[in-house]
C-alpha cells in the first residue's frame, strides 16, 4: 500500500501544513482545557472539559499517525501507523462517548462506550481493507448519532449566550467530521488528493471553531445547572419571606439538621446580608459567599433570590423570566398583600418550580 502522497507538490505541502497545524491546535487546546478542568474546585471526570481535552489529544495522535502513513510510509509500515490512528481515536472517542452518555437524561447501558472499546479491538485485529469499511459504514453513523443526540440535548437545556456556542460546536464538529471523512482512502481515491488537501484545511476550520467554542461557554455545568441551585427565596420589599424553596434534587446535599438550619438562622443572615449591600441594588447581581453564589435580582416590589453553587447564566436569564412572569401576574395586589394570607403566592410557587426546573 503505497502513501496517499508518492510525490512532492503544492497540494501535499497545503495539506501536511494544515494537518500539522491542526494537531498543535489540538494539543494546545487540550492543554488549556485540562488546565481549566484540573484548577476547577468542581472538578469531576464527568465534565465535558475533562472529555474535550481527552478527544483533542487522542485526535492528535490519530492526525500525527496518519501524517506519517499518508506522507512518509508505505506498505506494511503504513499499515501499522494507519491501526495507530485508528486505536488512538477510538481511544479518544470511548471517554467522550461515556461522559456524553452519563449526562443524557436516558440509559444507554453503556452501549457508545462498548462500542468504542469494539473499536479499539477491532483496529488491532481487522485488516484495514475491511477496517476501513466498517469504520466508514457501521462506527461512524453511530457515534455521529450520539453526538447529534447530545447536541439536540445541549441545545435544548441552554439558552442566550450558551447556546449560540453550542450551536458553533455543532457546526465545527460539522465542518471537522466534514474534514476528517474527505481524507480517509475512500475518498482519496474516488476524488483525487485534492479531497485530501481540502479535509486537511476543513479539519483546521474545525478544529478551531469547536474549541472557541467550548472556551466561550461559560460552564459546561450549565447542562445541569437546575441541580446547583439549592435554594429559591421571594423578599417583599421589608424583607418578609414570600415563597422560599429547597431544591431536593440539588448537586450538593445536605443533611436535615443542616437544612434545617440553612432555612433558619442562617437564612435571617442571608436577608440581613443581602440588605446590607443591596443598598445600591443597581450595582449587585452577584454575592459570592464561600461556596455558593447568591443571585439577586430586584423587581418592582420585590426581591427575588437564588443560592447556587456556582455561578450560572442559565439562572440569570431563568431569574428575568420569572420575573416577568411574576410581575405580570401579580401587578395589581404587590402591595396589598397580608403575611396571613401568603397563599395567594401558591400559585407563584408552581410557577417558580416549572421555570427553574427543580422539586422540593
Amino acid at each position: 500500500m503505497m502513501a496517499v502522497f508518492e510525490e512532492f507538490g503544492i497540494l501535499r505541502d497545503i495539506a501536511l501544513s494544515f494537518i500539522v497545524v491542526a494537531v498543535v491546535f489540538s494539543v494546545e487546546f487540550a492543554l488549556y482545557f485540562f488546565r481549566e478542568w484540573h484548577h476547577s474546585k468542581n472538578r469531576t471526570f464527568n465534565d465535558l472539559r475533562f472529555a474535550w481535552s481527552i478527544f483533542l489529544i487522542s485526535m492528535a495522535l490519530n492526525m500525527s499517525f496518519f501524517i506519517m502513513s499518508d506522507f512518509y510510509s508505505s506498505g506494511e509500515e503504513r499499515l501499522m501507523w494507519i491501526k495507530f490512528g485508528y486505536v488512538a481515536l477510538f481511544m479518544g472517542l470511548t471517554v467522550f462517548s461515556n461522559i456524553q452518555e452519563r449526562a443524557l437524561p436516558w440509559n444507554t447501558h453503556g452501549f457508545f462506550t462498548i462500542l468504542g472499546i469494539s473499536g479499539i479491538i477491532g483496529s488491532l485485529i481487522i485488516p484495514h481493507d475491511i477496517l476501513k469499511y466498517i469504520a466508514l459504514f457501521f462506527y461512524s453513523p453511530l457515534f455521529i448519532s450520539l453526538f447529534a443526540v447530545f447536541s439536540a440535548f445541549i441545545l435544548k437545556r441552554s439558552s442566550g449566550v450558551l447556546r449560540f456556542y453550542s450551536f458553533l460546536l455543532i457546526l465545527g464538529f460539522a465542518i471537522s467530521i466534514t474534514g476528517y471523512g474527505l481524507t480517509i482512502d475512500i475518498a482519496v481515491e474516488s476524488i483525487g488528493v485534492i479531497s485530501y488537501t481540502i479535509g486537511a484545511i476543513f479539519m483546521v476550520i474545525g478544529v478551531v471553531i469547536m474549541s472557541f467554542s467550548v472556551m466561550n461557554i461559560p460552564s459546561f455545568g450549565e447542562l445541569d445547572w437546575n441541580k446547583k441551585i439549592r435554594n429559591i427565596i421571594l423578599l417583599s420589599p421589608d424583607g418578609h419571606v414570600l415563597i422560599h424553596l429547597t431544591n431536593r434534587n440539588a448537586v450538593v446535599k445536605t443533611d436535615d439538621k443542616s437544612e434545617k438550619t440553612f432555612s433558619g438562622d442562617a437564612l435571617k443572615g442571608i436577608i440581613n446580608l443581602i440588605q446590607e449591600v443591596t443598598m445600591d441594588k443597581d450595582t449587585v447581581d452577584v454575592i459570592d459567599h464561600g461556596d455558593v453564589k447568591i443571585n439577586l435580582l430586584t423587581g418592582s416590589s420585590f426581591e427575588l433570590i437564588v443560592i447556587t453553587t456556582e455561578m450560572l447564566q442559565v439562572v440569570r436569564k431563568k431569574m428575568e423570566e420569572f420575573t416577568t412572569k411574576f410581575e405580570n401576574l401579580y401587578k395589581d395586589v404587590l402591595n396589598e398583600y397580608s403575611m396571613d394570607n401568603l397563599s395567594m403566592f401558591k400559585p407563584a410557587e408552581a410557577m417558580m418550580k416549572q421555570i427553574f426546573e427543580i422539586s422540593s
